[in-house]
């Protein structure tokens, strides 16, 4: 090797190591490092030169073992990452080593590791990168659990990295990752601000309904506060959900206000029931009386108590009112002559009504819409034919009606989104029936004062026969409104029901 010109060949002694030359000795003893184009003094060979030389090489030994150890430490580092400067100071440190070898093989070693350390860099920059898209793609969603979820879970894979050893890096990845979250968050806060503030005010309504519900409960006209009640009801499935909690306590409440209307209506229903089981039995006992006129004169007021009489439930009134009315069937019957043409009557209604089932089933193999078209015809054609007796008209409509209820069900899609125009259709023929049993009870109550004024004679007795024939035919129609309108409350309640 060549030696600075201040050091001539003849007064140098070379040490080296591994067939390379780390350094000498020169004539004063003081050992040399040579490291590329520096030579630097590290020690002086003393009293014993091999010795010192040797101190020199141990620490040398020692130094790169222990760098290698460290890179190995280092690389097996889960937060390698932050050993960054670490490394580059000792890469640093190497040049002021007091130690005789090759410090390029040190050096390589963490240079290596430096390298090493820059390609985990630029995965971990990636991986991060990749995390901040996928919160990004977040910040858009509404499916507010499962996204939160999400979130949180790159949020702590995130900060599991740590550092990718560079505090600029990190700041500018960091505060796009937490640009994204809370966008995302933001507008999770706003939409829970939002329902909170329907719920409020879905809890609000509801909190009027139970407030009616209880006033309700106790109500004199249990007839008129039972529509009520359904219509609250109606009105409570429409309001919607007011939040676990809210809603929980305030069903509990609107409950209790119905368990309680229920308790009342059964009370009335009862004491209705031992009224209108006095009256039957006394229009039973008018059954064996021979005075047929006394007995229809003494009929009216029970008729007209009866009516006054508000429900016994419709099992309880059902059977009463056939006692009932099969008494006054009785009185009337035997004072009526013209029977056997309101029953020829009857007949007919009950022959036009199968004309229209024959033709209501040879709906079912067509077209939905024509079919159900027809249908609403055929049953509008129902309506206006006149009454047949009870028993077989019962029979008829359950057959006319399952026939028609095939029919709709096949269209049951189709008719949903017009089931609130049926609806309203269903309310004015309530009103219709409602205003035609007005006007029947208003023409039965002229005709019952006709015969109020009536005198004794034939013709008196022929009027008389002619008014109750009217009547008796009016309250048989208003007993048919009465369950056609039954029938349309039953069908808003189904049509609300798909609504």
């Amino acid at each position: 090797m060549s030696h600075p010109d201040s050091y001539p060949a003849a007064s140098t002694d070379d040490i080296v190591f591994d067939d390379r030359i780390v350094g000498y000795v020169n004539r004063d003893g003081a050992i040399h490092m040579v490291d590329g184009e520096r030579d630097r003094e590290i020690g002086h060979v003393a009293n014993d030169r091999d010795f010192a030389i040797g101190v020199l090489r141990d620490r040398y030994l020692a130094e790169l073992d222990a760098t290698r150890t460290w890179c190995a430490e280092v690389r097996g580092d889960e937060q390698r990452l932050r050993r960054f400067s670490d490394a580059d100071r000792r890469l640093s440190d190497v040049d002021a080593l007091y130690v005789l070898g090759d410090l390029e093989l040190i050096r390589s070693e963490l240079r290596q590791l430096g390298e090493d350390l820059r390609i985990s860099q630029k995965a971990r920059i990636a991986e991060r990168d990749t995390l901040i898209a996928q919160v990004k793609q977040i910040s858009d969603r509404t499916d507010w659990k499962t996204a939160a979820q999400e979130l949180d879970a790159l949020a702590a894979q995130f900060k599991a990295f740590g550092t990718v050893g560079d505090r600029e890096i990190d700041t500018k990845q960091w505060d796009a990752f937490k640009e994204h979250e809370r966008a995302f968050r933001t507008r999770r806060r706003q939409h829970f601000a939002e329902m909170e503030a329907e719920f409020a005010n879905r809890a609000a309504a509801k909190e009027q309904l139970c407030e009616e519900a209880e006033q309700l409960a106790g109500d004199p006209d249990v007839r008129a506060a039972g529509l009520r009640m359904r219509q609250l009801m109606d009105h409570w499935k429409e309001v919607g959900f007011a939040g676990r909690e809210r809603d929980d306590a305030l069903w509990a409440r609107f409950n209790a206000a119905r368990d309680v209307f229920n308790t009342h209506r059964t009370e009335w229903y009862t004491a209705n029931a031992v009224t209108k089981q006095d009256l039957a039995e006394q229009a039973e006992a008018l059954m064996q009386q021979e005075d047929v006129a006394d007995a229809q004169i003494k009929m009216k007021p029970l008729m007209q108590q009866w009516k006054a009489t508000g429900s016994a439930g419709k099992e309880a009134d059902d059977a009463l009112w056939g006692r009932f009315r099969a008494a006054q069937d009785d009185v009337y019957t035997r004072s009526r002559v013209v029977f056997d043409a309101r029953q020829a009557e009857r007949d007919a209604n009950y022959a036009a009504r199968q004309a229209l089932i024959s033709e209501a089933e040879s709906l079912l193999g067509q077209d939905s819409r024509t079919a159900t078209a027809r249908c609403k015809e055929l049953q509008a054609e129902w309506k206006k034919i006149g009454p047949v007796s009870r028993e077989r008209g019962e029979a008829q409509w359950k057959e006319f009606r399952a026939i028609c209820d095939r029919i709709f069900g096949r269209a049951q899609q189709e008719n949903k989104r017009r089931a609130q125009d049926a609806r309203g259709h269903a309310e004015d023929q309530i009103r219709k029936l409602s205003a035609e049993i007005d006007e029947h009870e208003r023409k039965i109550a002229h005709w019952e004062e006709v015969i109020a004024g009536l005198r004794d004679g034939p013709q008196a007795d022929e009027i008389r026969a002619s008014m109750e024939e009217k009547i008796a035919t009016a309250r048989q129609r208003i007993e048919l409104k009465l369950t056609w309108i039954e029938e349309q409350h039953r069908r808003m309640t189904e049509l609300g029901s798909r609504l």
